[in-house]
């Protein structure tokens, strides 16, 4: 008595293969090409998953996003990369692709996240600290004008030869006053910033992907990667910015490094996997994308190269 397989199982959709990548990553692998293919992306995986925490990190420590990340970048950067994810379902891509996709987006939106939070931050800081130096004014102008008046006084009580010991404040005694309310004007400042950005939240929403048939698919990817290739890192409008603190202070070395082998094992999974021309062009756009980013990647390293032997560039 045969028994057919179910439809959709390993036996019946990719009989010899692995189990665990077929149930695991939906990823028909028998051949020792296909072996490689699914190494490498998992390699670009790996490398994408720890390519935004450097710079997630140097924004918690550094403190200064909204300074040395362009606002330009990150809207691109995520348009592209929701535009990819996007492609990347409607064009019935490998798993392993549209999972790097969906978290590249995630990545974005954190990035989004904390260039927002320390913009609104820093802006509150700055009116506090306005608001402190009008007001620390106000009470200088106040004390001075205080001091005035008791001088004057004091003037017209030794003409007449009337003592005030008790009764008025000396010009000695006003003198020690104002050293000590300005001592003091600094840890009462501090109290007012940490009180007030104690109510500071900032909050993000996440594009839900599209659902349903689109006959406009592959144009979606290839909106999606030209956006990437013109603003994904290492990017013009960091590159701008760094050259106009003439540094790159906020900028982690570490995410240039890691999207250079994310973009490389990226483009060698698609090449290995087949050289079919149909599978080609329907990958063509991702391909474009990566290859495009690595030769940014190529001209903006050899650029750092060259402007840090003149000691501007710090990293």
């Amino acid at each position: 008595m045969s028994t057919t397989p179910a439809p959709g199982s390993l036996e019946a959709e990719c009989p010899g293969g692995l189990d665990w990548a077929w149930y695991g990553l939906g990823e028909c692998i028998r051949s020792t090409q296909d072996k490689v293919s699914i190494a490498f992306g998992v390699l670009s995986i790996v490398s994408w998953c720890f390519f935004g925490f450097p710079q997630i990190y140097e924004n918690c420590v550094r403190k200064m996003p909204d300074s040395a990340v362009s606002a330009f970048l990150l809207v691109f950067w995520l348009l592209g990369d929701s535009l990819n994810f996007i492609g990347a379902f409607l064009t019935g891509q490998l798993f392993l692709q549209k999972l790097l996709a969906g978290y590249t987006v995630l990545i974005d939106i954190i990035l989004c996240v904390q260039y927002l939070y320390y913009l609104i931050l820093h802006k509150v800081q700055l009116k506090i600290t306005k608001m402190a130096d009008e007001f620390g004014s106000f009470l200088h102008h106040l004390k001075r004008k205080s001091k005035q008046q008791a001088l004057r006084f004091s003037i017209f009580a030794e003409r007449f030869g009337i003592c005030f010991d008790s009764g008025h404040p000396k010009v000695e005694d006003l003198d020690e006053e104002e050293e000590d309310a300005k001592s003091s004007a600094g840890p009462a400042r501090n109290k007012i910033l940490a009180t007030v950005l104690l109510g500071v939240i900032v909050l993000s929403v996440v594009p839900l992907p599209m659902s349903g048939e689109s006959p406009v698919p592959r144009q979606t990817s290839v909106s999606g990667r030209r956006l990437l290739q013109a603003t994904t890192t290492p990017d013009p409008w960091a590159d701008f910015l760094a050259w106009r603190r003439k540094c790159t202070e906020g900028l982690s070395f570490y995410l240039f490094f890691l999207a250079v082998l994310g973009n490389t094992f990226y483009s060698c999974q698609i090449f290995t996997k087949s050289i079919d021309a149909v599978f080609i062009v329907n990958s063509l756009p991702w391909i474009i994308g990566s290859m495009g980013i690595l030769l940014f990647d190529a001209f903006v390293s050899s650029y750092i190269k060259n402007v840090r032997k003149t000691s501007y560039f710090t990293f």
